[in-house]
């Protein structure tokens, strides 16, 4: 009888975030298609809770605008306005918190509910100590940011670095990431921390660079996100209906408000299309907005689209696998995953830092499939040692 092997994966599947829920769905899908029991190890760190807890996330900002009658950005001029026009400003900013509190809470709890159906999750951890003693045949770390220390409360989190579990446990890190700029010192202290590692791959070119001069030989190479490794099909069984119409350009931003704008309003124009916007923070009031939905209303509203603008490397991800037309939104410092992916798939050149004419032809996804298939099979080769 052939034994199963038990795997344990460990990633920032707790993030309230599109793209860390669903590379964690992808990596357990690709292990299950591949006969490996994967379990979702359900750690939960304290210092994460503060962030994504919907209480905790935005009681010190109600909290705040009631004291002060202020935003963050008020000046003294604003302290120096009469008692009642503070109290004015004070409600508008207390009625803003609770609009934000209650959405996000919505988010919230659209996560954890296609968190708990679709993931296989161990009982929750806090803390390394807790997790000393589970016996995983393989555990994988990754994907996401994982190895990036502004994640995890701005030191290296060793949980991370599979520090734990019985000592003759295979450990992988799959498509990994970290900060580029780190000092020598940040390279060095990850070299260390990764020795108990079996094999290391990470997302971007640079960043595989970074840590083969820091080991001083080839150790780390480039793969896939996981959530490129299943098919376009494969994602359509985790969609949940939006029940909207066709016609609409989807625009997921997280940073390049500006930019992203200008291109949606161009796109709305030219087409006569609707906008429906799944940002971090609504864009405008002109546009339909759905940012508190839950993972599978993201994947139904991105197959649906006509158009995607996003400055999110997951929002360029999953317009891939769906053969979108899509612009891509890169910030002037360089998001590095989106450049590198758009390079790998022969799309070098097509991202955007600045509002320019709308593309002139449709994307043809005839190369990009192939190339997709030939580098899936390069990730996979490295995920099972095929």
């Amino acid at each position: 009888m052939i034994s199963v092997v038990e795997a344990g994966i460990i990633t920032l599947h707790f993030s309230v975030n599109y793209g860390a829920v669903l590379q964690c769905l992808a990596l357990s899908e690709t292990l299950k298609k591949h006969q490996i029991h994967a379990t979702v190890i359900n750690y939960y760190p304290r210092y994460a809770h503060y962030y994504w807890e919907p209480v905790k996330r935005y009681s010190d900002a109600i909290r705040d605008a009631i004291r002060s009658g202020k935003s963050k950005s008020a000046t003294g001029e604003d302290l120096r306005k009469p008692a009642v026009v503070r109290c004015l400003k004070s409600l508008k900013y207390v009625y803003k918190a609770n609009q934000e509190a209650d959405s996000y809470r919505k988010k919230y709890n659209a996560f954890r509910e296609f968190v708990t159906k679709n993931l296989l999750l161990t009982e929750q951890y806090e803390d390394i100590t807790e997790m000393e003693n589970l016996s995983f045949d393989l555990l994988i770390s990754g994907s996401d940011q994982v190895w990036n220390s502004n994640y995890t409360d701005y030191t290296f989190d060793k949980v991370y670095f599979l520090q734990f579990g019985k000592p003759e446990a295979q450990r992988v890190a799959y498509a990994v990431s970290t900060h580029m700029y780190k000092s020598n010192e940040d390279w060095q202290e990850i070299v260390q921390l990764s020795k108990g590692f079996e094999r290391i791959s990470v997302r971007e070119n640079r960043i595989c660079n970074k840590l083969n001069i820091a080991y001083g030989r080839d150790r780390a190479t480039v793969v896939l996100d996981p959530s490129l490794l299943l098919t376009a099909i494969e994602w359509s069984k985790f969609e949940k209906e939006s029940h909207f119409a066709e016609n609409y350009v989807l625009v997921y931003c997280l940073h390049e408000r500006d930019i992203c704008s200008k291109y949606v309003d161009a796109y709305r124009d030219e087409y006569c299309l609707s906008v429906i916007d799944i940002s971090l923070n609504r864009l405008s009031d002109k546009f339909i907005w759905q940012g508190d939905c839950g993972p599978d209303v993201f994947l139904n509203l991105l197959h649906n689209a006509q158009v995607v603008i996003t400055d999110s490397f997951h929002g360029t991800a999953f317009s891939i696998i769906y053969n979108k037309q899509f612009v891509p939104i890169v910030r002037k410092e360089a998001d590095t995953r989106i450049t590198d992916l758009l390079e790998l798939l022969g799309l070098g050149g097509m991202h955007k830092s600045c509002f320019e004419e709308l593309p002139y032809k449709d994307i043809d996804y005839t190369v990009i499939n192939d190339k997709l298939d030939v580098l899936r099979m390069r990730s996979l080769k490295f995920l099972f040692e095929e």
